[in-house]
């Protein structure tokens, strides 16, 4: 085997170590951004779905504390009329059954029981009155530890509880008349998984652990998911089994399985679920369709792998041609050499260092050597500058061209996967955003407040939160049919502006004779001027938007900026616009049922 084989089979060794190191480095660090932002995903889906089971213990929380400081509920507990109480309080309940998917409505003691086993002992909890079961009453509730605790403690309780047929969410609040402790109050809201696959397109999964009896490993059965199950009993659990959820139950750490349902590929995102005192009793399980990021992972791959292959096939023949064009120039090299042995000195000209057939070949790898080298530093420096941000940077194959053009389109088509994915993550972080964003203002609206500190806690919230906003009104439509300034944000009151509009009245007034928002960018100098709740002025950025419930207008919402807002500001206004138009309602429904309750 002469000398230029053996170079062409070393240099293709070479090149094919390098090259498959190159594509196995490119596809695990593509892999790891598609975990990256898959992780992400299920972990943001599973925060919107607990939140939002958290926000129904909040609900629960504010119809128990409103009762609980009604005078004439106060009253009529403190006297033990049960009669009077299930009359006073019936009508409001079917409303609430109805309305707020209100579930349980009860009222306990501490005392004597009356019925079962244990009638005629004191108990901490003794059922008083059931609205939802009104014949049954003065039962031990001595079992379940969140109304002891209440009546123990004489502190609010909320959260989730596990009864003998799953799980309940609940909020119960001690009851005071004269300063004197009198029993408590429970409200229960329904698990409404249907509301959640809806509103969200979430599809998840709740599994409750049952009471193990002694000396018998813990069992769980499916208490609600939103998707179906090819098991015959309801209850049975799926997807995960007793082994999987029992260890994630013990060794409280989140868990991520990957499965199949109706023969597609998903990945199940698990996690405890805890009650009212953070004792765990169940699991969480969010299901992410893994289709298309198992397709996007499968192209990468068949991009690098051929890739790849087309590369070293080139870099291949290139070294073949290459060694034997040493070969014979290492050939001659040898010939004259002996020539000179022999004593020929006619060939010392031929031995011109930078001139005879070696010193070509080291020019010639040098080249080599140099243009793969730049073509590298090229590509690492396009992979830095995507790396920091800039998605627009690519190899500059203009001047280049054989398997050096070839290798650096593919480096082009991989930055341009990678910028795609890098989008696709800026859209995750612009969905938790909003999201996040969603359930801070739900935090700001949740508990009992009055009309004008709601809306004072509203336009502050989104004021701050979206940060290039300066200036903020909030109006609510009165029964007169006007907007009335209730609550306002960075505000300066002067004598010559309105604090109430006709509809139709400035900008406030015609977004709620429109029925839809509206937005001023860049007012010149020269543009007519506006009068709107803030002045009469050109601001360079106004936005007046209404907000609805049910599709009756509640009121309108105005904000000035100095800067331009943005299209995910915009976004994230109408989407809670929706949220502001319930929370308004259900603050001026509170203060008409106090109202009446203390009238009757």
């Amino acid at each position: 085997m002469n000398i230029g084989t053996k170079l062409t089979l070393n240099a293709i060794g070479l090149c094919s170590i390098l090259i498959g190191l190159f594509s196995y480095l490119s596809y695990n660090e593509m892999r790891q951004l598609y975990d990256i932002a898959e992780e992400k995903e299920m972990q943001a889906q599973h925060r919107v779905i607990l939140n939002q089971m958290l926000n129904e213990t909040k609900k629960a929380e504010a119809f128990s504390t409103l009762l609980a400081n009604i005078p004439t509920v106060q009253a009529t507990f403190a006297k033990r009329q049960r009669e009077e109480l299930r009359e006073l309080l019936m009508p409001s309940f079917e409303i609430m059954q109805k309305k707020y998917a209100i579930q349980e409505f009860h009222f306990h003691l501490p005392g004597l029981v009356e019925k079962g086993e244990t009638a005629g002992q004191y108990s901490n909890a003794v059922s008083f009155l059931r609205l939802h079961q009104p014949e049954n009453y003065g039962d031990d509730l001595s079992n379940r530890q969140i109304i002891v605790t209440t009546n123990i403690t004489q502190r609010a309780q909320k959260g989730f509880t596990r009864e003998t047929d799953g799980l309940s969410i609940l909020a119960v609040t001690p009851m005071f008349y004269q300063q004197e402790h009198t029993g408590s109050v429970e409200f229960g809201m329904k698990f409404n998984t249907d509301f959640l696959k809806a509103e969200y397109g979430i599809d998840f999964a709740l599994y409750v652990a049952k009471q193990p009896e002694e000396g018998e490993e813990i069992k769980f059965f499916n208490f609600a998911r939103t998707f179906k199950s090819p098991l015959e009993s309801e209850n049975d659990i799926y997807l995960l089994d007793n082994k999987e959820l029992t260890s994630i139950l013990t060794t409280n750490k989140r868990y991520i399985a990957h499965k199949i349902i109706d023969h597609k590929p998903v990945i199940v995102y698990s996690d405890i679920f805890t009650d009212f005192s953070k004792k765990v009793i169940a699991i969480l399980a969010v299901i992410i369709d893994q289709s298309d990021y198992l397709k996007a992972i499968e192209k990468t791959k068949k991009i690098i792998l051929n890739t790849a292959i087309i590369v070293l096939l080139i870099v291949s023949i290139i070294f073949f041609i290459v060694g034997q064009m040493m070969g014979k120039l290492i050939s001659k090299v040898s010939k004259a050499m002996k020539e000179i042995a022999n004593g020929n000195l006619d060939f010392k000209m031929c031995a011109t260092h930078r001139r005879d057939e070696i010193g070509m070949i080291q020019r010639a790898v040098l080249e080599i050597s140099k243009s793969m080298k730049d073509m590298i530093d090229d590509i690492q420096n396009t992979v830095t500058a995507v790396q920091n941000g800039d998605v627009m940077k690519r190899v500059d194959t203009a001047k280049l061209s054989g398997f050096m053009r070839t290798l650096g389109e593919t480096t082009n088509q991989s930055v341009e996967i990678t910028s795609k994915l890098q989008q696709l993550t800026a859209k995750n972080a612009k969905q938790d955003w909003l999201k996040t964003g969603q359930t801070k203002l739900n935090e700001q609206m949740s508990g009992t407040q009055g009309i004008e500190e709601l809306a004072r806690n509203i336009i502050t919230f989104l004021c701050t939160y979206l940060e290039t906003v300066q200036v903020g009104a909030f109006y609510v439509v009165t029964e007169t049919d006007r907007l009335k300034l209730i609550a306002t944000y960075a505000y300066t009151k002067r004598k010559q502006l309105a604090n109430e509009f006709e509809f139709g009245e400035g900008l406030v007034g015609q977004a709620a004779l429109e029925r839809q928002s509206i937005v001023i960018t860049q007012a010149p100098e020269d543009y007519i001027k506006i009068q709107s709740g803030i002045g009469e002025a050109i601001p360079r950025n106004i936005l007046v938007i209404p907000f609805f419930y049910e599709d009756e207008l509640n009121g309108v919402i105005e904000m000035a900026s100095l800067q331009e807002i943005s299209d995910i500001q915009l976004e994230f206004v109408e989407q809670v616009m929706s949220h502001i138009g319930i929370a308004m309602n259900t603050a001026q429904s509170r203060t008409k049922l106090q109202s009446l309750l203390q009238k009757t």
